[in-house]
């Protein structure tokens, strides 16, 4: 199965605080350091180990090799990458009359996408495609992402 992460306030802390893993290189970027939360290793390791392709869905304009190459800097097998200029691109070849949410896995046959916005899972309901919520503050979040991906 692929699976898809969010990155802001899903993998990456930006408007909350919490716990972040320290172990792992930090992605430089020129305004600041950009740290994994804590817990990311594990759930990307174990859904991996699961037989899960993993890739990272966003609507931040960070470059794709950029993030590949941090990811692979961090071991983390993740296989893909859709950033915004992606996703525009791909609403742009379905025609100005296509609809969308936000995000938009099946475009890019993703069965399932990790995401800490209310308004991506309003849009997984209204659009039929599969969202496991984490909030940010939730400190068993991988527990909770482990038991749901095996429970699809």
């Amino acid at each position: 199965m692929r699976v898809s992460f969010d990155l802001d306030d899903t993998l990456i802390f930006k408007t909350v605080e919490g716990p972040t893993d320290e172990s792992l290189p930090p992605l430089q970027r020129s305004y600041q350091e950009e740290r994994l939360r804590a817990g990311t290793r594990e759930v990307m390791l174990a859904l991996a180990e699961r037989g899960h392709e993993l890739w990272i869905y966003t609507n931040s304009f960070r470059g794709k090799t950029e993030l590949l190459n941090w990811f692979a800097e961090c071991w983390l097998p993740v296989t893909n990458i859709v950033n915004q200029q992606m996703h525009d691109m791909k609403r742009s070849e379905l025609g100005p009359a296509t609809l969308s949410p936000a995000k938009c896995p099946p475009w890019f046959g993703i069965d399932v996408h990790i995401d800490d916005s209310l308004e991506i899972e309003a849009d997984a309901r209204l659009y039929g495609f599969k969202v496991i919520r984490i909030a940010p503050d939730d400190a068993d979040w991988v527990a909770s992402v482990l038991a749901a991906v095996d429970a699809l």
